[in-house]
């Protein structure tokens, strides 16, 4: 009997261990995403900066490269997409999905929008 119990004991403190290390690797990983993120935008923030330089020093009267324009906005549209996948990244750690319809996130194993009732 003092055997079942320690055994019991046991088994439900490996069984509390193995949950709060995943939680723990799952804020890890969703703080080093956000972190990601964070990064992503600042880089993003300063092709904005030299965008709008470039564009101020068009309306000056100085010459531009056009490619230059188009270099930098090509560079933002990508710094864009890397935080929009870092974005998904994070609600499928956290069993997130994204609803088009309307905009709210609901379970990953969800048929439909809990909000608009779109179906997946």
């Amino acid at each position: 009997m003092a055997d079942n119990f320690m055994n019991d004991a046991f088994n439900k403190t490996k069984e509390f261990i193995n949950v709060a290390v995943k939680k723990t690797e799952e804020t890890i990983s969703v703080e080093k995403l956000k972190y990601n993120i964070y990064a992503a935008k600042n880089v993003r923030k300063d092709y904005f900066e030299q965008l709008g330089r470039i564009y101020y020093s068009s309306l000056k009267g100085t010459d531009v490269e056009n490619e230059q324009i188009k270099g930098l906005m090509n560079s933002i549209d990508k710094k864009s997409e890397e935080i929009k996948e870092l974005q998904d990244k994070i609600n499928f750690v956290k069993n997130k999905r994204y609803c088009t319809a309307c905009g709210s996130f609901v379970a990953t194993d969800s048929s439909f929008c809990k909000n608009c009732g779109n179906k997946f």
